[in-house]
């Protein structure tokens, strides 16, 4: 029990046990993301060779490290202050458990970035330090439909984050537009589902349009600007 309870320190390994074992849906859903990702690298490196799958893992780690420290805010923080919560990590019952699991995940982080030599990529920075402020709001935002608006956000920060930083910028708006189109609306249905939250129940108010509109406008703005750097 309790080798099972520290195994979770692993990163990737929160992500696979409360959001991926036992679940059909998440389980395409998950196919769907890295078999696109897989894709693109394919087309971009004209291969997948043993090298070019150790940098899509690499860029992997990065990305699931960091997300995974939303996903453990929000099960062991965030999840206190909703109506109807979703105890998915029972076990936890200290901040030194807290604190140690992002520990975890931020060395993992660091070390690819160096590894990779990222760390005077201002766009890779850049797009994580985005990452985290959307979750943070995401997780402590106690309206429903302004969590609404930041889900959007980090579905398309999700599905983009492994391979953002090897593509063009041309393909990635042009990718970004099809996620948008596409695999974001598909999301956002199974979140209203999973949330039973009525369309009447959204109050588009001023903060509720800017986060729509927003995050959204900065993010590629941000692409933008520090592709080139």
């Amino acid at each position: 029990m309790y080798l099972k309870k520290y195994l979770i320190f692993i990163p990737l390994l929160y992500f696979l046990k409360t959001r991926f074992v036992n679940n059909l849906s998440f389980f395409f859903q998950y196919l769907l993301e890295i078999g696109s990702s897989l894709l693109i690298y394919l087309f971009i490196f004209n291969s997948l060779s043993f090298e070019i799958m150790i940098l899509f893992l690499y860029h992997y780690l990065a990305f699931i490290s960091l997300y995974e420290i939303g996903y453990f805010v929000n099960d062991t923080i965030s999840v206190n202050y909703e109506n109807k919560p979703n105890k998915r990590f029972k076990e936890f019952n200290s901040i030194f458990f807290l604190l140690f699991f992002i520990f975890i995940r931020f060395t993992l982080f660091i070390f690819i970035t160096l590894h990779l030599a990222y760390e005077n990529n201002s766009l890779w920075l850049i797009f994580y330090f985005f990452l985290l402020i959307v979750f943070s709001f995401n997780n402590f935002f106690k309206k429903i439909y302004y969590k609404f608006a930041t889900f959007q956000m980090l579905a398309f920060l999700r599905f983009i984050a492994p391979f953002f930083i090897i593509l063009d910028y041309y393909y990635l708006f042009l990718i970004g537009n099809l996620v948008a189109l596409t695999y974001i609306p598909y999301r956002t249905l199974g979140y209203i589902s999973s949330k039973k939250l009525a369309y009447k129940k959204i109050k588009r108010d001023f903060y509720f349009k800017f986060l729509s509109f927003f995050m959204p406008a900065l993010f590629f703005l941000l692409i933008l600007f520090f592709k080139n750097f």
